[in-house]
């Protein structure tokens, strides 16, 4: 057998070999969402000298090293030049959505939706129906949307439920999601809440959404690491030390996860000795990764 037929079949068989690998590739993308409170990007701890403008371009590149599909964001600011500061710090690939009712006029309690170029948003409804409750005295800010990621439809509440302290606040505002939720969980859609609940695992409100059917997309309630709020620990010590940001799922979601979700405790999301005990925010971000098949 001459060297040239050798070369051709070693060059087929290959070939072959590697389209299966190619195919398994493409046919299992993976979604990652990170949900976030950015404290209006003033940061937290001892001043850093950076202006507001800087610290949303910081915040853009750090986010960027996860490359999430889609980003939840609570308390971006109240300055919405500063929005493209921050996406723009993320990649050309990412466009973002205020959240907010239309005839809200307090342009400080918004949220703000974040996707790149692998999700198509489908349609958004910002607002509460029914009995008029308020949406200035009831939400910060909330969202309902809905996305399309490699032609698979799901659905992500974004918003911040109200201070720890207003309990039955908290509860009206759970009482007004609820016929959303369980329409959409009756459905059998992908659901997904991301967002800063301001409660803790052991608290009501977060018995209710497991009522409903949601899942905690982290694994354990009480674990350290899963914390995602901090605060002063003695002088000059910033430390996380309660769990309030969730990644909330639908069952059917659930099965797509890969594994627990996970808090960013790292790099300039922590306070750190050498940065003053300065962070990007009070809040750690909350990432998950779900793996669909096509």
């Amino acid at each position: 057998m001459n060297e040239r037929l050798i070369y051709w079949r070693t060059a087929i068989i290959l070939s072959l070999l590697f389209i299966p690998i190619l195919g398994i590739s493409q046919s299992n993308p993976k979604l990652r969402v990170i949900t976030y409170n950015l404290r209006s990007g003033r940061g937290y701890g001892q001043p850093d000298g950076k202006t507001i403008s800087q610290r949303m371009r910081a915040i853009g590149q750090e986010v960027s090293k996860y490359q999430p599909d889609i980003l939840v964001i609570q308390e971006p600011g109240g300055q919405p030049d500063l929005y493209d500061t921050l996406v723009q710090a993320l990649g050309s690939s990412y466009r973002f959505y205020p959240i907010k009712c239309p005839d809200y006029q307090e342009i400080n309690r918004v949220g703000l939706l974040v996707v790149n170029d692998q999700v198509s948003v489908d349609s958004t409804d910002y607002c509460i129906e029914g009995e008029a409750l308020g949406v200035d005295d009831l939400f910060n800010h909330w969202g309902r949307i809905t996305l399309s990621f490699k032609n698979q439809s799901l659905i992500v509440y974004g918003f911040k439920l109200a201070p720890r302290q207003r309990y039955e606040t908290r509860r009206k505002q759970i009482d007004a999601l609820t016929p959303y939720l369980k329409k959409d969980l009756a459905q059998r859609n992908f659901v997904i809440i991301a967002g800063d609940l301001n409660h803790r695992p052991f608290d009501g409100e977060y018995s209710r959404w497991m009522n409903l059917g949601l899942v905690d997309s982290y694994d354990s309630l009480l674990h350290g690491s899963g914390f995602t709020k901090m605060d002063e620990l003695g002088e000059d010590t910033l430390v996380p030390y309660r769990r309030i940001d969730y990644l909330l799922l639908s069952e059917n979601f659930t099965k797509l996860s890969e594994g627990s979700s996970t808090t960013l405790n790292e790099g300039l999301f922590v306070p750190s000795p050498s940065r003053r005990n300065w962070s990007l925010s009070d809040h750690l971000p909350v990432m998950a990764i779900f793996q669909f098949d096509e």
